[in-house]
């Protein structure tokens, strides 16, 4: 039997931790059971800077990657390597470093800039040598009468002499581990909200993305390529025949919320799906409601090339020494709370659980922190429950409040610092143990490119769930019963607190409504999304040798 090569292709932009991406956990299980086909065998195609980031996600995820094969340019960009000493700055003399950049060096957007300085600075940006990057820096100097290769010279410089001192002085106030590294990634995780960080990046990314998509245009093993995401313009000049997952447009759909935050980044972005989804004749999605909403609605795509292939559960039980449904045996268990004593350390408050006792009770929310995911409402809903039903729970989520500013706020404003938790970097078996040790796992979303994952990866630990009633979740989630205890309305934060409730005092009667409905989901697995991936590309593959085909033949009988 004859194997096919396929490829995934992949271009996270720089400083992005896979593993803290909801397309790291679907990449993940993907791979996983990818293994497991014999007569197929996946290709990644990837920056350089992703593959210690993908390795630990397998590492993490318990998948082979040794058994995986990468294509990537050679050597990580010198400028980047400089940027990620910024983590070691405070985030106060961070953000003054980068406004003086900003006032030494207000650049010219790409289509103003003199061609050949623009030339000269992307070889020098995207350079993976350091010896390389000063060369390059110094003829750069001579050749163009862009003062950015002064300055990224002297930032440089600047950035390793003040490095380390800055180093000593926050290991010396965090007192520990844990809290330094928080305050470490501090700098890291927001860099990309700075034009000047935005303008590097993008010059690094793009660089990056051509080389990629020239290694793979080499490669004539490959039999199509699939990218799990629509962010990547670059994979439209990919010769093979190509298929890409468009999971939803939610930059369409917060375009405000969104703005708020991220600015130019996000626009970019946006501009970048939109080219993305122009650029290919194969899509695929989640759910028949990204298809109708999303795409057809706004693209001019033949609805017979845009394909639907639903998740399979994540299930989360296999990572537990406890397999049992009854909250009370879970919470007594010695190695549960040893577990949630670990993943409490990676709090972004650790000096306020520093050795705490995992005895207390919680609600339990795994996201990062969007506009898309309603957080705030979750929280006027808590807050409520807090205040005025004196609720016992504390809420744990797994999200940056300062990821957006208003969360932030709101906890602040609202003494909210010991009731409300946010862990960061969780392993694969601490988030499974925050969810089995919950009262109740609660996902308020407002907008989703599948049924959110929260459903099945509670059940498969035990604990119940309350979602936010939206059209992705209602797609898979028809049940009439579960429908009227399950969801809540998500613009009403007032029906989402009558929903928890609810279901805490009606925890064993929620339970028992869903782990049916769990069972029959669980039904379809990942080895069944990979094969129906593997259908798909295998048949995009054939229509496009028999179209060279055909015009080999027009063109001989001409």
């Amino acid at each position: 039997m004859s194997v096919k090569k396929y490829g995934i292709y992949l271009a996270f932009p720089p400083t992005v931790d896979i593993r803290a991406e909801g397309l790291g956990r679907y990449l993940a299980a993907f791979l996983k059971a990818s293994q497991k086909e014999h007569d197929a065998h996946f290709l990644i195609g990837c920056p350089s800077w992703s593959r210690d980031s993908l390795i630990l996600l397998c590492k993490g995820e318990g998948i082979d990657f040794t058994n995986l094969e990468f294509l990537s340019p050679r050597g990580t960009p010198a400028l980047l390597r400089l940027f990620y000493l910024l983590r070691y700055f405070r985030p106060s003399r961070a953000r003054h470093a980068i406004h003086l950049l900003r006032n030494l060096f207000r650049y010219k957007q790409k289509n103003e800039a003199p061609e050949p300085g623009l030339t000269v600075l992307k070889w020098i940006i995207s350079s993976p040598s350091l010896l390389a990057f000063v060369v390059l820096a110094l003829l750069g100097l001579l050749a163009s009468p862009l003062i950015v290769t002064v300055v990224l010279i002297a930032f440089g410089i600047k950035l390793v002499t003040t490095a380390m001192p800055y180093i000593q002085a926050e290991w010396k106030k965090s007192k520990n581990v844990a809290r330094f590294k928080v305050k470490m990634a501090y700098l890291l995780r927001n860099a990309k909200n700075y034009d000047v960080a935005l303008f590097f990046y993008s010059i690094i990314q793009e660089e990056q993305s051509k080389k990629l998509v020239a290694l793979i245009n080499k490669r004539t093993d490959i039999s199509a390529w699939y990218a799990p995401a629509a962010f990547w313009d670059e994979f439209g000049r990919i010769k093979a025949p190509k298929l890409m997952c468009v999971p939803d447009i939610v930059l369409k759909d917060f375009p405000v919320g969104f703005a708020q935050i991220g600015g130019n980044r996000f626009s970019d972005s946006y501009k970048k799906i939109e080219k993305a989804v122009l650029s290919v004749d194969y899509l695929v999605t989640y759910s028949e409601h990204i298809k109708l909403e999303n795409i057809i609605k706004y693209y001019p795509k033949n609805p017979a090339s845009i394909f639907v292939v639903p998740h399979a559960p994540n299930t989360l039980g296999q990572w537990l020494p406890v397999n049992s449904d009854d909250l009370a045996t879970k919470k007594n268990s010695k190695e549960l709370r040893n577990l949630l004593a670990s993943a409490l350390t990676k709090s972004l408050d650790p000096a306020y659980l520093q050795g705490a006792s995992p005895d207390f009770s919680f609600l339990f929310y795994a996201s990062q922190i969007r506009p898309n995911k309603n957080v705030m409402t979750l929280l006027r809903a808590y807050e409520y429950l807090l205040r005025h039903n004196y609720m016992p729970q504390k809420l744990i989520m797994t999200g940056n409040p300062h990821s957006l500013p208003a969360v932030a706020r709101f906890i602040q404003e609202h003494q909210l610092q010991k009731d409300v938790l946010f862990l960061h970097g969780l392993s694969t078996a601490q988030l499974a143990t925050c969810y089995a040790m919950a009262d109740l796992a609660v996902n308020p979303s407002l907008s989703e490119g599948g049924c959110p994952f929260t459903f099945t990866e509670a059940l498969s630990v035990g604990t119940p769930a309350i979602m936010a009633r939206i059209p992705v979740a209602l797609e898979v989630l028809h049940d009439e019963t579960l429908k009227e205890t399950t969801f809540f309305d998500p613009y009403d934060w007032k029906d989402m607190a009558k929903r928890i409730l609810w279901a805490l005092d009606n925890r064993e009667t929620l339970l028992s409504i869903q782990k049916p409905v769990y069972e029959k989901l669980t039904q379809r697995t990942w080895q069944d999304v990979v094969n129906d991936h593997i259908g798909i590309l295998e048949k995009i593959a054939n229509q496009n040798a028999d179209q060279t085909e055909d015009t080999l033949s027009e063109s001989k009988s001409s």
